[in-house]
């Protein structure tokens, strides 16, 4: 934003059409389209602690990132909508990991490495399950939303297959989630119903576990 509407106070309430502030421009002046242009608002997680680095090895890019972790390729989010009427409603600051439960799978993606990502370690709720300090984890089952937010992360004791990285992906039947995973470049549609991962599915699991 450039600028916030000075009418604009706390605890507020405002109707569809209400002046919220004047839209600003972030895209380095390379051309943004004037349609696409929006308030964007959602509650959003790091990927990743160590963004800079996994930034750095991306050869498409050809500008700096300026923006540190909270660069857009690093944040995924969700609805802000539950979070605020929860809020509303207790007074108090909603817990994360209950309300992500309620989010509708779009996809599970099963991951061969045995490291434990900061992404789990900040949100331990988000864990099916608990993990002593005497357990192997040879891989991970990540339950994700059709947005790309993992909200549920399940310890594999046997590793989903050789080496590192995603192994394989299984789409949700629930055709709604899995097309708007299609949409965001989560999922790609093969023959015979099969999917597999998508090039935004693919660099979500290298920066969650960039370490």
């Amino acid at each position: 934003l450039r600028s916030v509407s000075p009418k604009l106070k706390t605890g507020a309430s405002v109707q569809a059409g209400t002046e919220l502030g004047m839209m600003g421009r972030s895209d380095n002046a390379r051309g943004f389209a004037k349609e696409r242009a929006h308030l964007h608002f959602e509650v959003g997680l790091f990927l990743s602690r160590k963004f800079d680095a996994w930034y750095a090895r991306q050869k498409d890019f050809d500008t700096p990132n300026k923006h540190g972790n909270c660069n857009g390729f690093n944040l995924v989010g969700t609805d802000p909508l539950p979070f605020l009427r929860q809020g509303i409603a207790t007074g108090k600051t909603p817990a994360l990991a209950p309300l992500l439960k309620n989010e509708e799978i779009a996809l599970s993606v099963f991951v061969s490495d045995n490291r434990i990502p900061t992404f789990v370690t900040e949100n331990p709720a988000l864990i099916a399950g608990k993990i002593s300090e005497s357990e192997k984890i040879a891989g991970w089952k990540i339950d994700c939303a059709g947005h790309g937010l993992p909200v549920r992360w399940t310890p594999l004791r046997i590793a989903p297959g050789n080496g590192t990285g995603i192994k394989f992906v299984k789409a949700s039947p629930n055709k709604t989630a899995r097309a708007n995973a299609v949409k965001r470049g989560l999922l790609v549609a093969g023959k015979n119903g099969v999917f597999s991962a998508g090039e935004s599915l693919k660099n979500s699991v290298e920066m969650l576990f960039q370490q």
